[in-house]
């Protein structure tokens, strides 16, 4: 089962017990491109959405994208980091559009970040989101974030909020990178990621290209 049927199923189960859901996706980019769930929310006119993406020129084409749905959906141009403070937002060098990290990093053919080729965006933290955007009681996380993600999934773990179904990317840096010099990545993080998901009750299932966490409806389930 692929990324898309894996999220559809899951979806649908929530769906099945909840007359609404609330899905957050964080690195939204334009809202087609890379996205596992366009197609879901375009289709489930009870998922209510909140679309975070940084730049700023693919921000303004993810609204015009899901402009169809705008009545259910919020769009909210930060990124997800350590603090509430400006950040650099490195371009992909190898001609990927809308393709950026806040990682330097070098790893696969299609990666190559550059020190010199960056954006200025407005970066906040996942409980300053929360708060200033009014947002609780979440059903779905969806996280692509080009190497961030164990650290986003890490400080939602650490708010209030508990989402039924959590889905990031894979952490695939070089580990041994000495740019990765902000948060943990590569096969640590992962380890470290969905051993914090243990402890918080969910069950983790490696994807094709990402990593599901499903919430154990009995807390005292392992």
């Amino acid at each position: 089962m692929n990324n898309v049927e894996k999220l559809d199923k899951e979806i649908n189960s929530l769906l099945s017990e909840k007359e609404n859901i609330t899905l957050l996706q964080i690195g939204a980019n334009d809202g087609i491109d890379y996205d596992p769930i366009h197609d879901i929310v375009m289709e489930k006119e009870k998922i209510f959405c909140y679309f975070v993406e940084p730049q700023k020129e693919t921000f303004q084409r993810l609204i015009e994208n899901y402009r169809t749905i705008s009545k259910r959906s919020v769009f909210i141009n930060n990124a997800i980091f350590e603090e509430n403070n400006e950040v650099k937002l490195f371009k992909n060098d190898n001609g990927i559009s809308a393709h950026s990290s806040l990682l330097l990093r070098t790893n696969r053919t299609t990666e190559n970040f550059n020190e010199n080729s960056y954006e200025i965006v407005n970066g906040v933290t996942i409980e300053t989101l929360l708060n200033e955007n009014n947002i609780s009681n979440i059903d779905v996380v969806v996280i692509d974030c080009e190497g961030y993600d164990c650290n986003i999934v890490k400080q939602i773990l650490k708010t209030t909020e508990t989402p039924s179904v959590i889905f990031f990317e894979s952490p695939h840096p070089q580990p041994n990178d000495d740019r990765l010099n902000v948060v943990m990545t590569g096969p640590d993080a992962l380890e470290d990621v969905i051993s914090t998901l243990k402890e918080n009750f969910y069950k983790t299932e490696i994807l094709t290209e990402g990593i599901m966490a499903i919430k154990y409806k009995d807390n005292n389930v392992h």
